[in-house]
């Protein structure tokens, strides 16, 4: 059911920090470039999120207790992900796995800033 309130919130209209990350991307066309605009986008929505959790934990009860939990789990998944990447950057080398590893990193925060936004928005 998230998955499908993120995919109907996202097809809307692209999120600006979206579309600043699409506008450095066409002028930064070289690896380094496009490695530096990923961390960029993934800076700006890790911004978002923790502006969404900040707001979220005002809140008592099992929900908070839940969010709370959820973001633990979330982190080390995170974690233990970019632990995967840059395991497999070590063993292979390349500027590709770097620029991988880079946008993975932008997707995995990208998708939980935007699902703790929405739980944010919808929650009365």
């Amino acid at each position: 059911m998230t998955h499908l309130l993120i995919t109907l919130a996202l097809a809307a209209a692209p999120h600006p920090i979206d579309q600043e990350r699409a506008t450095c991307l066409a002028a930064n066309p070289s690896t380094a470039g496009m490695v530096t605009c990923e961390q960029h986008a993934e800076e700006q929505w890790h911004g978002l999120m923790a502006e969404s959790l900040e707001a979220l934990r005002a809140g008592e009860g099992p929900v908070t207790e839940a969010l709370l939990r959820s973001q633990q789990a979330w982190t080390s998944y995170r974690d233990a992900e970019m632990d995967r990447m840059t395991a497999l950057l070590d063993a292979t080398g390349g500027s590709l796995h770097r620029l991988n590893a880079a946008g993975r990193a932008t997707t995995l925060v990208r998708d939980r800033a935007l699902a703790l936004d929405l739980q944010l928005r919808s929650t009365p």
